[in-house]
């Protein structure tokens, strides 16, 4: 499966999204403010989600690691749901 992968800058950082909608369109609630992240139908649900991402965020920085110029030599991990990407 393919996903669309934004870059931006920040300062003189670069920072990559990935964008999969299956996974990680959570929603909004009956006041329309967007749905809690870390909620889900099951704790199962939740945790699937967030390996899924997880497998993303390896992979695509195992690809940017390998570019001849430039490659990505750091990765900034925050919070558990990104807990596995630097296994």
């Amino acid at each position: 499966k393919q996903y669309r992968v934004f870059k931006t800058k920040i300062k003189d950082l670069k920072c990559y999204f990935i964008e999969d909608k299956e996974h990680f369109t959570i929603g909004r609630n009956e006041k329309g403010k967007p749905n809690n992240i870390y909620e889900g139908k099951s704790d199962a649900e939740v945790k699937r989600r967030w390996a899924h991402f997880q497998s993303s965020a390896a992979e695509l920085v195992y690809i940017m690691s390998k570019k001849q110029k430039n490659p990505v030599e750091l990765v900034h991990c925050h919070d558990a749901q990104t807990a596995l990407v630097p296994k």
